[in-house]
């Protein structure tokens, strides 16, 4: 016998009648009848020509005494049978999960805001006298700031040879800040000059700080305790503080606003943008001025026409008074919410 051969064997037991046997196999399972199948059948290889078959002898033989046993062999036994097993579950519905992004709502704000370059009021004061005459006494002058919502002050005595700083109250410096529409501060500087040292004439330059912006011209008040054939005091402005005067415009998307005044009003400022076909509604808030009147106008793009990050304004600035004037306009935060500045 070969190596690798598959075998089955059969046994049968059979009455002296010859009754129909009951079979039992080695691989498959034996139907019962009577006289019971052997039990316990064994296939040993005893050789390449010889096998051994063992079993058990039937519990019963059926009534009659058992006289043989059938033996048959086979070297085909066939295909075996398979079978298949499956165990399932019901595990429901399958879990599902929601991602969901956000982000805050927030409107995009620019800032509008204009400046000029810094430049102080300067005025001098000029005393004289005839020649051969010798200055001497005090004068006062006047300033009235009443045009731009201030008062009219006179200042206290001011010596004919009034030292510029310093000297407590008795300097041009000192006695001009006296005055409650300047006040203390309200003059960046003074200097002095020897203008007709055969006279004892002086000449006082007069630098006004930056907050008094433009300041109306000083006046003589009394000359009366001056004295000096001929004396007189003159006063002249040197130039004017640097202020922002007239109009700009504002360019967005295509569309540029109506002039816009340099001090527009947050009114003024929403109705211009609110006017343009690109702009739905804006809010406006406005600070300001500085020392040149320039102001700061916060613009909050609110409505859905300008949903998104939006161009930024484009000033237009030709109508702008003022040396060194211009508008400029920034990006606070966008629409995502990003600061710029």
């Amino acid at each position: 016998m070969g190596r690798g051969l598959v075998l089955s064997a059969l046994v049968a037991a059979w009455t002296t009648s010859r009754a129909a046997s009951a079979v039992a196999a080695v691989n498959p399972s034996a139907a019962s009848t009577v006289p019971d199948a052997p039990s316990s059948p064994t296939l040993t290889v005893l050789s390449g020509q010889d096998l051994k078959v063992d079993w058990d002898a039937p519990l019963t033989d059926g009534g009659q005494a058992i006289q043989s046993y059938n033996v048959e062999w086979d070297t085909d036994p066939g295909t075996q049978e398979v079978q298949t097993l499956t165990t399932t579950t019901n595990t429901g519905p399958n879990e599902v999960q929601m991602i969901t992004t956000t982000s805050v709502d927030v409107n995009e704000i620019q800032l509008v805001q204009t400046t000029a370059v810094e430049l102080r009021e300067v005025q001098t004061i000029r005393t004289s006298a005839n020649a051969g005459g010798a200055l001497g006494g005090t004068f006062s002058v006047t300033l009235d700031m009443r045009s731009s919502g201030g008062t009219l002050q006179t200042s206290g005595e001011i010596s004919h040879d009034a030292a510029a700083t310093g000297a407590a109250y008795l300097s041009m410096k000192n006695v001009l800040e006296a005055m409650t529409n300047i006040g203390s501060g309200g003059i960046h500087d003074v200097t002095r000059t020897v203008d007709v040292a055969a006279t004892g004439g002086y000449l006082w330059t007069i630098t006004f700080a930056s907050p008094l912006g433009n300041v109306p011209e000083l006046k003589l008040a009394d000359a009366s305790a001056l004295t000096g054939t001929g004396a007189k005091v003159d006063f002249n402005t040197v130039n004017d503080a640097n202020m922002l005067d007239d109009t700009f415009r504002l360019s967005f998307a295509g569309f540029t606003t109506a002039a816009i005044p340099y001090d527009a009003s947050v009114g003024a400022m929403a109705s211009a943008l609110q006017n343009l076909q690109s702009v739905e509604s804006v809010d406006v808030t406005r600070s300001g001025p500085d020392n040149q009147r320039g102001f700061r106008w916060t613009v909050t793009f609110t409505s859905e026409l300008n949903g998104g990050n939006v161009d930024q304004m484009v000033p237009v600035t030709t109508d702008l008074k003022g040396t060194g004037a211009s508008a400029v306009v920034t990006t606070l935060t966008d629409e995502i919410g990003r600061a710029h500045v």
